[in-house]
């Protein structure tokens, strides 16, 4: 088998290596359209614009979502505690009737097991109130707080005025909610009589009783004997 040469090859018009390469190379692509590059930059600004206008309209869904939630909360818990507060109130004369039970216990029975499990019974009412946020109005020893106490009068003595002397029925408030003020006696001044003086009081006993003081000019019979 003979060998071909190569400028046989050329001559031939048999296409070559160098020939092969540069037919694989493609021209450069036309310039791009100007209208097209603009109608692509309108589309993108209207894609970027919808896209803002769905993520404010996610947001204000999501904030609007959140409150419903927390006004919702805040229903339930407002709810929660009217009926917890109506309970209370409720349960006020039973405390009211332990009240006056103990303090009227006679004290040979204060040692009783009934009275213990009475006691057991006041106790734990009390530690399931106080857990509800619920707390006895202090009063004796304090000064008369007319936003927690209701006077029923006032005893004259020397103790400093407007301090509570006698607790006639407990109040109770929940959290800073008064639930029913304390009804309570205050102090008053003592009112110290001045002695009375004594022309005072004569001129006084002349004004009351002027028939007393009017003397006699009522003409008496002459007894006079002529001799």
């Amino acid at each position: 088998m003979s060998d071909t040469p190569s400028h046989d090859l050329a001559s031939s018009g048999a296409p070559t290596e160098e020939s092969t390469l540069g037919a694989a190379i493609p021209d450069a692509p036309p310039a791009t359209d100007e209208a097209a590059l603009e109608s692509l930059r309108v589309e993108l600004e209207a894609a970027q614009a919808g896209a803002a206008e769905h993520l404010a309209s996610t947001m204000r869904i999501t904030a609007d979502f959140a409150n419903y939630r927390r006004r919702t909360a805040e229903e339930r818990e407002r709810e929660t505690a009217t009926a917890a507060e109506a309970l209370l109130r409720r349960l006020l004369p039973i405390l009211d009737d332990l009240d006056r039970a103990f303090e009227q216990l006679p004290p040979e029975l204060s040692k009783t097991s009934w009275v213990a499990g009475i006691a057991m019974i006041d106790h734990k009412l009390r530690a399931l109130m106080e857990a509800e946020n619920m707390t006895a109005i202090e009063a004796m020893g304090k000064f008369f707080n007319p936003k927690e106490h209701e006077a029923l009068g006032s005893l004259p003595t020397e103790a400093a005025e407007g301090l509570v002397l006698a607790e006639a029925q407990r109040g109770y408030k929940l959290g800073d909610k008064i639930l029913r003020p304390a009804l309570v006696m205050v102090a008053a001044p003592l009112q110290t009589t001045p002695a009375p003086d004594i022309a005072t009081a004569a001129e006084t006993t002349l004004d009351e009783n002027p028939g007393d003081a009017t003397p006699n000019t009522e003409e008496q019979p002459n007894d006079t004997r002529r001799h």
